[in-house]
């Protein structure tokens, strides 16, 4: 763990076996979930860095934890094909045991927390419901893949990131079918509710990640980067920033609400002022580490 303000490592966790594949920190932030090749979840004091208990019955490799948004429940995703489902409070495996025929590796609640959204090697995306364990629905719209899922904050709609390149729109209730994005040329890595539900964000393979208005499913605007450059996406609870986590370690922060799209803003600097881009600028605007000049030399 590590001091957020100061940029420094707080503690390190020993503990795992094995390579560690995923981390979750609970809604109070006071418990951390880490999971992965040992085949074991452990639950750390987030405060002290002490472990509170191991969560052992999976067999083989552990892929994702997600906590409950209440923090009440720690689910589990593994290559055993199953998704348990765990009391945070006593450590205790509770009754509820979904099992499936394929590895499960994506694992997220709804915001109500009545249900479990999952994908596994069939890539397709299912909900659970997380009280009975049984499964409320199987979404097969196409024969695309589904890469990853993600709740609006009302939990009505499931945005799916198709393989095809199109974001798939989903009614939780019903299953039905609410739009489709054709966002991408490639396939469609990343997809992220802004907390407000007012955008949606998404990533691809072919290097653009896109903003989506909810309301009217218009693109609002994109930003392109080098493909294969990006991991993962998440919002600001104010939903004003995107946060961009890239390969090469670094992360950059888009102000969602008032910036130019990266490309109009360089001209923008380079057409007014007449001048190079700043550092800081070369930093919000550019994805690539060139030093080479962007605006015109005339």
């Amino acid at each position: 763990m590590g001091d957020a303000a100061a940029g420094t490592p707080k503690a390190a966790l020993p503990g795992h076996s094995g390579v560690v594949l995923s981390l979750a920190f609970s809604p109070d932030s006071r418990t951390l979930a880490t999971a992965g090749r040992d085949k074991t979840v452990r639950l750390w004091n987030a405060a002290t860095g002490n472990e509170r208990t191991t969560l052992t019955g999976h067999d083989q490799t552990v892929y994702e934890v997600a906590f409950s948004p209440d923090g009440h429940t720690l689910a589990t995703a593994s290559a055993d094909k199953t998704i348990r489902l765990w009391n945070t409070a006593t450590g205790k495996q509770r009754t509820t045991l979904i099992r499936l025929d394929n590895a499960v590796w994506w694992v997220v609640f709804s915001p109500d927390g009545h249900t479990l959204a999952t994908i596994g090697d069939d890539y397709h995306a299912r909900l659970w419901d997380t009280s009975t364990g049984g499964e409320r629905t199987t979404f097969e719209g196409d024969e695309s893949a589904v890469n990853a899922v993600a709740f609006n904050p009302d939990g009505r709609t499931l945005a799916a990131a198709g393989d095809d390149g199109t974001i798939r729109l989903w009614n939780t209730a019903t299953g039905k079918e609410l739009h489709a994005l054709p966002t991408q040329t490639g396939s469609v890595s990343s997809v992220v509710f802004s907390p407000d539900g007012r955008t949606l964000a998404t990533d691809g393979y072919d290097g653009t990640i896109r903003l989506w208005d909810t309301d009217t499913r218009k693109e609002r605007t994109s930003l392109t980067h080098p493909a294969l450059d990006t991991s993962s996406l998440a919002f600001s609870p104010g939903s004003r920033t995107l946060a961009i986590s890239k390969c090469d370690g670094t992360v950059r922060l888009w102000d969602v609400k008032t910036s130019l799209r990266p490309a109009q803003a360089v001209k923008q600097i380079c057409r007014t002022f007449n001048r190079k881009l700043t550092p800081e600028e070369r930093t919000a605007y550019l994805f690539d580490k060139s030093d080479e000049p962007v605006c015109p030399s005339d």
